[in-house]
């Protein structure tokens, strides 16, 4: 696939793909920014930045004028916190991409973080946590995290705990922002019925004026050595969640590709060996 790659003075990287066939166009601000960079008090609050993100900002002060503003043109949008990435991404008639950019990088420059929405939304997100111990599959996919990495960011969920989460204030959020949300942190990526050059003009134009400053980096979690190799929850359910976990490979090591084929074969999709000794 071709595809242009543009690094404004600022440090924001863009890339763009031209894609004559489409008629909408997808856009992603990609963070390099996620739970793995958060200090253990704060545990959670990338999460939380993102939710707030969408409940109002300079130029579009509500939760429902930002989503009238991509709905009512047809579009479609979303955001996902990682533990290294966070992400805001949108797909539009490629004609109203310059709507979806404003409207994203209003949010993103400018948001309010009113009290009000703030409280709505500590209740919104201590609900998805709650919510996480009564699905055994997901429970058990945090379990494993814990026993690679216990006590390293790591080794927590994305949203944090409900502890953290509870005492996060207005203030801790705009700082994080401050320090984090950065132009050399962002990535902007581009494709479907596109021009090019007026991407490139469009985010010179709307983030020319925004300060280029060092981004920090994050904790190291190596897997500590000396732990317990096993984690278990008990709880009354008909089905056992078991995940079995070990280091693996860099993406740039030779051995990456081995392991996604070996993985294949061995567990992934219904004739898989795993599959077919269990359940078939």
């Amino acid at each position: 696939m071709n595809y242009e790659r543009t690094t404004l003075q600022n440090g924001l990287r863009l890339l763009t793909t031209h894609m004559p066939g489409m008629r909408s166009a997808s856009i992603g601000f990609f963070f390099t920014i996620g739970s793995r960079y958060e200090a253990d008090p704060i545990a959670g609050i990338s999460h939380f930045i993102e939710h707030m993100l969408f409940k109002g900002s300079r130029h579009y002060p509500t939760a429902r004028l930002i989503s009238e503003a991509i709905e009512g043109v047809g579009g479609v949008f979303n955001g996902s916190t990682g533990k290294e990435i966070t992400t805001y991404t949108a797909r539009v008639p490629g004609e109203q991409l310059p709507l979806v950019m404003n409207v994203l990088a209003d949010m993103i420059q400018h948001p309010l973080f009113n009290p009000t929405e703030i409280e709505k939304e500590r209740g919104v997100i201590i609900e998805e946590l709650s919510a996480t111990h009564d699905d055994p599959q997901e429970w058990a996919n945090l379990l494993i995290d814990e026993v690679m990495w216990p006590g390293l960011p790591l080794g927590r969920d994305d949203a944090g705990f409900i502890e953290t989460v509870a005492q996060i204030q207005r203030q801790q959020m705009l700082d994080y922002m401050d320090e984090h949300y950065r132009p050399s942190s962002l990535v902007i990526s581009v494709a479907g019925n596109i021009d090019h050059a007026q991407v490139i003009k469009e985010s010179e134009r709307i983030f020319s004026d925004w300060e280029s400053r060092e981004h920090p980096g994050w904790k190291e979690s190596f897997p500590p050595r000396d732990i317990l190799p096993v984690g278990m929850i008990r709880k009354e359910t008909e089905q056992t969640n078991i995940c079995l976990a070990t280091q693996g490979a860099a993406y740039s090591s030779p051995d990456y590709f081995p392991i996604l084929l070996i993985n294949a074969i061995l567990g992934d999709g219904m004739s898989s060996r795993l599959f077919q000794s269990i359940r078939e």
